[in-house]
């Protein structure tokens, strides 16, 4: 094979670069004697291999007091390498491994040589330092710049329809009145602003109403569910809500062969960051400084109704936990909205469950639907 045309290949990167450097038309390719977007076969493996190179070094054998050749573990065989990188396009991997050589191994480098990835993640470890232990407020909003650009970038925005089922769980101690269970929406919905503590993604009297889409994460989410008394109830959303999807699917990564290289080292820094943001806190709470101020940004710059993200003590239920920035006014039957013309309601209250516990075993399970007006 002496040429090759976009058709015959699956890359994205690949199909972009053939486009850029396609030959005068006439030439066929070799593979399907196409005369569009037509280029030679070395040319594409020669790009393919510097694309390689900007990403993985090549490593070598490292000789130990034995005298015995040991492979990095970390290495990959450059077959291994196209199996991961280029998986749709195997008849060029037997071409591309005769073309670099079989008999080397390569290991990611971090994306040491992109520039503009080691000028953002350092501008993002300045910020965690100087919001933990300098500056909490006036800090530099530099890192915010890059968020937002790559954020427009990549879109990482769902919308929830109308009629989803959420649920959330209010605690008592056994020793409390558990025979008059919270009943109506005011004691279920979100706590009147002096009485919000401090959570995730948000500070104290900030109002935020945290839900789960599943119910059996409600119980891993609460310490202690020992001697107390858990009401779960279910809401549904009454609007259509935009939300920011923390990972419910992984920001995608480009191609390597992509011929823009930053999309790549940014893909890489919101997953990152993404990640960073969603680690379990320790005690003093000091790790939920960054999420309270991503929250708060995606609000201002996208206009946010919420955030979805996977619970960091539930890893093995199915489901999502999320946080909606609304207030009691914007559900139906609190006392906010009773005798308003001009509601904004986000979200109604369709059931609710009692679930009592003792010594943690359940003792005791109701569940009723509500089908009157809620009142307040």
């Amino acid at each position: 094979m002496k040429y090759i045309c976009d058709k015959c290949v699956n890359d994205e990167g690949l199909k972009s670069f053939i486009k850029d450097k396609k030959q005068k038309n006439g030439i066929k390719c070799s593979n399907c004697d196409n005369t569009e977007n037509v280029i030679t076969i070395n040319s594409l493996l020669e790009y393919i291999k510097e694309c390689i190179a900007n990403e993985y070094d090549e490593t070598t054998k490292d000789k130990y007091h034995d005298d015995k050749l040991k492979e990095d573990i970390n290495s990959l065989p450059i077959e291994i390498l196209l199996k991961y990188e280029l998986p749709k396009d195997e008849k060029l991997h037997t071409k591309i491994i005769n073309f670099i050589g079989n008999d080397k191994r390569y290991r990611h480098n971090n994306f040491i040589n992109n520039k503009e990835y080691k000028k953002i993640l350092d501008i993002w470890e300045d910020f965690c330092y100087e919001v933990k232990y300098k500056n909490r407020y006036f800090f530099n909003r530099e890192i915010l710049k890059s968020l937002k650009k790559i954020i427009k970038l990549y879109k990482p925005f769902d919308f929830v329809k109308k009629g989803k089922d959420f649920y959330r769980g209010r605690t008592k101690q056994l020793s409390e009145e558990y025979k008059i269970p919270f009943k109506c929406v005011s004691d279920l919905c979100v706590p009147p602003i002096l009485k919000i503590s401090e959570q995730r993604y948000n500070a104290k009297f900030i109002s935020a109403f945290y839900v789960s889409d599943n119910k059996k994460i409600i119980f891993n989410e609460i310490d202690d569910i020992s001697s107390k008394s858990i009401t779960i109830v279910r809401f549904k959303n009454t609007k259509i809500l935009k939300i920011f999807n923390l990972f419910s699917r992984d920001i995608s990564l480009p191609s390597l062969f992509s011929k823009n290289s930053k999309d790549r080292a940014y893909s890489q820094i919101l997953n990152k960051i993404l990640q960073e943001i969603s680690f379990p806190a320790s005690l003093d709470k000091k790790e939920y400084i960054f999420p309270q101020i991503f929250a708060e940004f995606l609000r201002q710059e996208f206009n946010i109704d919420g955030i979805c993200y996977i619970s960091t003590v539930s890893n093995e239920q199915k489901g999502f936990n999320y946080v909606f920035f609304c207030g009691r006014e914007n559900f139906k039957g609190t006392i906010e909205t009773t005798n308003k013309k001009d509601n904004n309601i986000w979200f109604e209250m369709v059931s609710n469950s009692i679930e009592l516990y003792f010594k943690g075993y359940r003792k005791y399970n109701y569940l009723k639907n509500i089908n009157k007006k809620i009142q307040p």
